[in-house]
């Protein structure tokens, strides 16, 4: 099925550009039961949504700012808001370089963190805690981008739709990534521990093995590190062990099966095999099924005029030919 708008060839060029994506989702903890409460008037809730909505990316890009002038790295935009799912909201940013996801999570864990924390304190934050996941979708291969309707981009593809499953995993204290993001991470030496809680059940994602339950704490917890010693998870602080899990996960069961590829970072990651052939497939199928591209006008030489009929032009030639030989 194709898009109805057409596009130009500069647009359709710009959507099959190879680039992997990183989406972060934040969505209010236990907004229905407090919209359903008997107690609650009906400004409660509204209020607490429209306070979240826009203070949560202030919030988020003031730790961003924050981290980046302390590593002196530079400078990163706070991640435009692709869509407001009822109390979520997703971010989503285009990352060229692994240290960029390194920066955005560690900026997201701790917004997560501050916010709930402002929270328990009773501060303006309003009632809600927040939780949050993180998942990368990489295009155009595998993911889509598409027209919105509104001049902004949507998105479709497995990634995505892995995604929402990996978010329904979130709670306040867990931060759920989905296993190519843990890889990239743990890849780039990211300081904060991956934890791992087995093989869980998401619908339609690797339901032969399980899809690996990967998080990052929100703060400490007492409660949670005692519940792990108990359940035999141990510290899980061998950042080479859990990479090598998720690799054997991507290759086995991933889609795509080969970990994430940042063409303009090749010291994490290199073009897998077959890629540029897959991508010319891809972006032929694009072309000529889903988008439906404007052709470029024909160019006209300047010297033949667009009034000049067949047998002027031959006249004007032939006038030519006789004076040259003249």
């Amino acid at each position: 099925m194709k898009e109805r708008r057409p596009i130009s060839e500069s647009e359709f060029i710009n959507r099959v550009t190879p680039s992997v994506r990183l989406f972060l989702s934040v969505d209010l903890e236990n907004s229905t039961k407090l919209k359903h409460s008997p107690t609650s008037k009906g400004e409660e809730w509204l209020t607490a949504v429209l306070l979240f909505a826009k203070s949560f990316p202030q919030l988020l890009d003031a730790q961003l700012q924050e981290r980046c002038r302390r590593s002196g790295n530079a400078a990163l935009g706070v991640p435009p808001i692709w869509k407001m799912l009822g109390d979520e909201l997703i971010f989503v940013t285009v990352i060229e370089k692994a240290n960029q996801a390194v920066a955005y999570l560690e900026a997201f864990q701790t917004a997560l963190f501050i916010w709930n924390q402002d929270v328990i304190k009773g501060s303006s934050r309003g009632p809600l805690r927040v939780k949050g996941a993180a998942w990368l979708a990489g295009f155009p291969i595998v993911n889509a981008v598409f027209d919105a309707g509104d001049g902004r981009e949507d998105y479709a593809g497995p990634s995505l739709d892995a995604g929402f499953r990996i978010a329904r995993l979130a709670t306040p204290r867990r931060l759920a990534i989905s296993v190519d993001l843990a890889w990239l991470l743990l890849k780039a030496n990211f300081d904060g521990l991956i934890r791992f809680d087995g093989p869980t059940v998401l619908k339609g994602l690797a339901e032969e093995s399980g899809y690996p339950f990967l998080w990052i704490e929100v703060g400490k917890s007492d409660y949670l590190k005692a519940e792990r010693n108990l359940l035999g998870y141990g510290g899980q602080t061998d950042k080479e062990a859990m990479k090598e899990l998720c690799e054997h996960f991507i290759h086995e069961f991933g889609v795509p099966r080969h970990v994430p590829f940042l063409a303009n970072d090749a010291e994490y990651s290199a073009k897998p095999p077959n890629y540029d052939k897959d991508l010319g497939l891809r972006t032929e199928f694009l072309r000529q099924n889903i988008y439906v591209v404007d052709e470029p006008e024909p160019t006209v030489s300047p010297a033949v005029r667009s009034d000049m009929t067949e047998d002027l032009l031959l006249k004007e030639l032939g006038d030519l030919d006789d004076k040259q030989s003249s």
